[in-house]
């Protein structure tokens, strides 16, 4: 008899992919000046009367297009009480799919009663100026990744998250930097790689490089510790919030990238109220992309900025800045 046993090999694939989208966000100001006489009309009126902002993008690769439209609306004709503020957001990318935080044709419908809204008009409607603001996240198309070598390949750490734990862990810091009332550790290699001006601080005879201390009086610490974030990671958190201050600290370190983020940021925030305050800091800072973008602004809103307190100020404190605006706006309109 014979003892031998049947055998079944089985040989295993694993295979697998994955698929990954990148976000883009934008903080879009809307402001709508003589907007109480718009709406004592609309709002002894019948119906619904729309009033729409101009178009806006998150930048994302799709070319999403946005509005915001106001509405006011009379629930009763018969009763002025009953007239109703509504606030929506409109995609203008036609039937096109666009994965976005906040949905297309969507808003606080009735978002705030009319009267309510004329009575504190000091309050809602300062110098006559309604404000809107639509914080807005796009998404772009997902993106799949066929991997058939490694399931877990895209989920592969990266150099920026190793050296993000080696600064918050603090391993191996070798030189302490003081800013205000906050002291960091970091390590001189990585900022040296990262900025010509600590290469130069750190790779001579200087007391920084001796004393393995730096002390840095002019630069809120809260700002610094982004600068930290970028110099280990590449990247910064809230960057709407912090961009004009980055913008300088980069700036000061010699942080090409950062620079760059900053200006992008910045050159999609400009309203009429920061303009010229964006235009004297792009030129403070040689941030020439910023400074280009912003001339255009106000030149193709020239009839905002021409008589405003703003630019009267930076024709007195800055004259070859000013004539800069004004040769462009000569040049529009011979053209």
């Amino acid at each position: 008899m014979s003892n031998d046993t049947n055998r079944t090999t089985v040989n295993m694939k694993e295979d697998g992919g994955y698929s990954y989208t990148d976000e883009h966000s934008i903080v879009y100001k809307w402001e709508i000046n003589k907007i109480e006489s718009f709406l004592r009309s609309a709002k002894s009126a019948k119906g619904t009367h729309d009033l729409d902002s101009p178009e806006f993008s998150a930048g994302a690769k799709i070319k999403d297009l946005w509005y915001v439209k106001l509405r006011i609306q009379n629930d009763d004709a018969s009763s002025e009480n009953k007239t109703w503020v509504s606030i929506y957001l409109n995609s203008k990318n036609g039937n096109r799919k666009v994965q976005a935080k906040y949905l297309s044709g969507y808003g606080p419908s009735k978002f705030v009663n009319i009267n309510e809204l004329l009575v504190n008009k000091n309050n809602f409607l300062p110098n006559d100026t309604l404000t809107v603001c639509v914080e807005l996240i796009v998404y772009d198309e997902y993106i799949a990744v066929k991997n058939s070598n490694n399931l877990l390949e895209g989920c592969k750490r990266k150099l920026s998250d190793d050296f993000k734990d080696f600064f918050e862990t603090k391993k191996k810091c070798d030189v302490a930097i003081k800013v205000g009332d906050k002291e960091f550790c970091a390590h001189k290699m990585i900022l040296i790689a990262r900025s010509s001006v600590f290469e130069a601080m750190f790779s001579h005879d200087m007391k920084e490089n001796k004393e393995n201390e730096v002390t840095i009086p002019d630069i809120d610490p809260e700002v610094f510790k982004k600068v930290l974030d970028y110099i280990y990671t590449d990247r910064v958190d809230d960057l709407i919030s912090f961009a004009e201050k980055l913008l300088e600290a980069a700036d000061k370190y010699q942080l090409q990238g950062l620079k760059d983020l900053c200006e992008c940021s910045l050159s999609k925030t400009l309203t009429p109220g920061n303009a010229v305050k964006i235009l004297i800091l792009a030129d403070r800072h040689y941030a020439k992309r910023l400074k280009e973008v912003a001339i255009d602004f106000i030149t193709n809103n020239w009839l905002k900025f021409k008589n405003t307190k703003e630019f009267k100020e930076l024709e007195k404190a800055d004259a070859s800045l000013a004539c800069s605006v004004l040769r462009k706006v000569a040049d529009k309109v011979q053209n």
